[in-house]
């Protein structure tokens, strides 16, 4: 599943992705991209994207530093046994930024890499009836983390399981 978006008319696109099975791929299960100087709002609910061969879902600006990306995850969000990838990865390494809203259950185990990985400007919030599990990545590497948070991203809330 890939969900690209650059509205001329719009300063904002969301995206909605309800009950969504993306496993068994050869990459990645849900991959979005934003668009130049707009605000790109990605909705997850309810699905699945286990044992693709890299990352489960990941949220980037490649060479876009001019726009923000948010994130929802609601109801139950799993991703396991991935091969060589990350759970979710949030990438705002070309400057971009965004806020990450965990409402229901995701839950990240059994990956290659670290589970979840959130870049610097990235703020994640666990909200109060949310939870961020994500325990048993393959941690065989130096570096890699069940809970990464690189550079400046922050995180609050309290539902989070296993390591950081």
């Amino acid at each position: 599943f890939v969900g690209r978006g650059e509205s001329p008319e719009s300063s904002e696109t969301s995206i909605e992705v309800n009950n969504v099975k993306s496993n068994l791929n050869g990459g990645i299960g849900m991959l979005f991209t934003g668009g130049r100087n707009f605000k790109l709002q990605v909705q997850v609910t309810d699905s699945e994207t286990s044992n693709n061969e890299f990352s489960g879902i990941v949220i980037s600006k490649p060479g876009r530093s001019d726009a923000a990306v948010d994130l929802e995850l609601d109801g139950i969000i799993s991703r396991y046994n991935g091969d060589t990838g990350i759970g979710l990865f949030v990438s705002s390494a070309t400057g971009a930024t965004g806020d990450v809203k965990v409402k229901g259950a995701v839950n990240i185990y059994k990956n290659g890499n670290s589970g979840f990985v959130a870049n610097a400007g990235v703020d994640v919030v666990v909200e109060r009836r949310g939870a961020l599990n994500s325990c048993g990545n393959l941690l065989a590497s130096s570096g890699y983390k069940d809970i990464v948070a690189r550079g400046s991203a922050t995180f609050s809330g309290n539902g989070y399981t296993c390591g950081t």
